[in-house]
């Protein structure tokens, strides 16, 4: 994140209101977290997370839930005080988010649309004349076989 947050910042080029993302090992939120605020950005911090809910990732029942890659308590990275929200978002909305990501030409996996979705809501929080980022941290080839996927196959997960 050394290098992401402020690349980040470059790119957007003005001021970043909110920085969303799931946490695996909170490298990602931790880092570009600290950066953006060293620099200046009076950002809000919000930690996205997932809503246990029905959504299948291998396709059979027994291991429904979850996000891949995105767990609650585990990572040792994460300092709880530097998190100034924690949004949750059902899986099914990550799901959703995910495909219209893809639809639009991003070929992001469910921890993408958990981030994108968990930013819809703090833009929706802080209003208009914000700026929110985020990262899109996965890519959708993995996923084939996952309910990400049913709309196309056919097949319930």
């Amino acid at each position: 994140a050394r290098e992401t947050g402020p690349e980040l910042a470059q790119q957007v080029g003005t001021t970043i209101h909110g920085f969303v993302a799931g946490v695996g090992t909170g490298g990602t939120l931790m880092g570009i977290a600290q950066a953006l605020r060293e620099s200046g950005h009076p950002v809000r911090v919000a930690k996205a997370l997932p809503e246990k809910g029905s959504v299948c990732f291998a396709g059979q029942p027994e291991v429904c839930g979850g996000i891949p890659g995105v767990v609650e308590g585990l990572s040792s990275i994460v300092d709880p005080s530097r998190i100034d929200v924690t949004i949750g978002v059902p899986e099914h909305e990550a799901i959703e988010a995910a495909r219209g990501l893809c639809a639009r030409g991003l070929a992001v996996g469910p921890s993408s649309g958990l981030n994108f979705a968990a930013c819809r809501k703090l833009a929706k929080e802080l209003g208009p004349g914000h700026t929110i980022a985020t990262v899109l941290c996965d890519r959708m080839e993995r996923y084939f076989s996952t309910d990400l996927f049913d709309d196309l196959s056919g097949t319930p997960g």
